[in-house]
């Protein structure tokens, strides 16, 4: 059973069509949102690539997967689930989070009339959407440009009302029971080695985006270059590791409290996130003997 409160499929239909690359229609899609969109459909474009090219891959396995890459066992599940409910899958991203979200509409909109839709709807939000959609909210409201962030806004309070709305299952969701935890370093860890760990979401608890390296750079006085996420870290590591660490430790601090919100409805799944977050908070903490911590699921990369 459902509330009342729960957010309707229509709401979840505008949520998920909010990622799509923007048309013409889409000045009245934000407008149905409350959410103020450039007027000009290039500016919406840029800002569109900005949000979810730029800064925050719109992929569930980013954030949950073993790699923090797009693809890989995540994917698969997402896929596995999709498939069960009849989707089309788009075999090159199979956990696109529009998509996903486009689905969950549908059995938003069957679950009121329908036992088993109402079942699947269930099993959906808590292994395959509760999972991700904090981090990624929160990633995408502190990095991305006008609408964007205040869609990631918005679609934060939908999942906190569909969590309120839903009862919880017993076991946490699989995503997050094969997480890998941080293990031993290897004896000649890098740098490198550094910046692949702390890019997985679901090891470290933390989402780095671009923006986020941006302003670490910016107030430890590090020059930064253009490049992908790995290389800014490595770059930030060999220009000052203990800063560096010191930064990252706050902004892991400052996660595991945005995430700390969310346990009176997310409940395990934000439990999980803090615990992780805290967890990297206290090891980028340490100062004299500071170590590089990689998890196994990365070091067995090689």
């Amino acid at each position: 059973m459902t509330t009342t409160n729960a957010p309707s499929a229509d709401l979840w239909r505008l949520v998920a069509r909010a990622m799509d690359m923007p048309t013409r229609e889409h000045a009245a899609l934000f407008d149905a949102l409350g959410l103020a969109a450039p007027a000009r459909l290039d500016a919406l474009q840029a800002a569109h690539a900005e949000a979810f090219v730029t800064q925050c891959a719109p992929y569930v396995s980013v954030y949950v997967g073993e790699t923090g890459q797009i693809g890989g066992e995540a994917a698969a599940r997402v896929a596995d689930f999709r498939r069960l409910l009849g989707a089309k899958i788009d075999a090159d991203a199979p956990d696109a989070i529009a998509d996903v979200l486009a689905d969950y509409a549908d059995l938003v909109a069957l679950a009121a009339e329908d036992a088993q839709a109402a079942h699947a709807r269930r099993a959906m939000f808590w292994e395959h959407i509760a999972p991700w959609a904090g981090v990624f909210a929160d990633a995408v409201m502190r990095s991305a440009p006008p609408p964007y962030d205040g869609w990631a806004g918005l679609f934060q309070a939908v999942i906190r009302a569909e969590a309120a709305s839903l009862p919880a299952p017993p076991a946490q969701a699989l995503h997050l029971r094969v997480a890998a935890v941080w293990a031993e370093p290897a004896a000649d860890a890098t740098h490198a080695d550094v910046a692949r760990v702390l890019l997985v979401p679901v090891t470290t608890g933390l989402v780095l985006t671009r923006a986020d390296l941006a302003m670490a750079g910016a107030e430890l006085g590090i020059a930064l270059p253009v490049g992908g996420r790995a290389f800014l870290l490595e770059t930030l590591f060999r220009a000052d590791t203990p800063a560096t660490e010191d930064w990252l430790a706050a902004e892991a601090a400052r996660q595991a409290d945005a995430r700390a919100v969310d346990a009176e409805t997310l409940g395990d799944v934000a439990e999980f996130w803090v615990a992780r977050a805290q967890a990297s908070d206290d090891r980028l903490s340490v100062s004299s003997d500071r170590r590089v911590y990689v998890p196994e699921s990365i070091a067995k990369l090689g």
